[in-house]
């Protein structure tokens, strides 16, 4: 048989029917339903599936699911989708192509509407991460200063342990001065023992102040 002529026993092939939008919309909340949900197994865990295995279970090409969703969404900012129910997807389509122009305000309204949350959002973070950054430094100082507090107050420790320490030499100084001074003056009685004795107490005294 020559295989370019036509083979009029092979039947040719159908042509598949326009969906129902009513029917495109239950087959698209389907598709949808199996992926958020997944597929329940006998040993209670469920079966996560790709947009294509989905769809082979819903029985529609994944680029047309996703066809008519990207429709459904358009005619949703126009006017109630459920209304086309039972029309065919041809009209739907129809509708959205006489109505292109108010559809391309809608859109481009409903982008500036995004646009200026998002950057809402990025000004709140952008804030959020100023507050963070300051609230950091200021723990910083407010560390800093209580390090330096505690530094002064050990250095006023150590300062006050050291007056205590000279004063308690220059008591005990002063009492060795004046036990000795008792004993030499009971083996010097007389005036002038005396005089020699608070001379060279005195030159002891002086020389122990210099070494303060």
């Amino acid at each position: 048989m020559n295989p370019f002529t036509f083979d009029n026993s092979i039947p040719p092939l159908k042509r598949v029917k326009e969906r129902l939008v009513g029917d495109a919309i239950l087959k698209v909340n389907q598709w949808k339903m199996i992926l958020s949900n997944g597929i329940p197994q006998q040993d209670g865990t469920t079966m996560r599936l790709t947009l294509n295995k989905a769809a082979e279970i819903i029985g529609i090409p994944k680029k047309s699911l996703e066809d008519y969703n990207q429709l459904f969404k358009k005619v949703q900012l126009l006017t109630d989708v459920n209304q086309f129910a039972n029309e065919k997807m041809g009209v739907l389509r129809n509708y959205l192509r006489k109505n292109s122009k108010k559809l391309k305000k809608i859109l481009k309204t409903q982008k500036v509407k995004e646009n200026k949350k998002t950057i809402q959002k990025n000004k709140i973070q952008d804030n959020s991460v100023l507050q963070y950054l300051s609230d950091i430094k200021q723990n910083e100082e407010i560390n800093e200063i209580g390090q330096h507090s505690i530094s002064n107050q050990q250095n006023y420790q150590k300062q006050e342990e050291t007056s205590m320490i000279k004063l308690e030499q220059d008591y005990d100084f002063f009492n060795n001065f004046e036990k000795e001074y008792e004993s030499d003056l009971e083996s010097n009685p007389s005036p002038l023992g005396v005089n020699f004795i608070f001379r060279n107490k005195q030159t002891g005294f002086n020389e122990q102040l210099d070494q303060f």
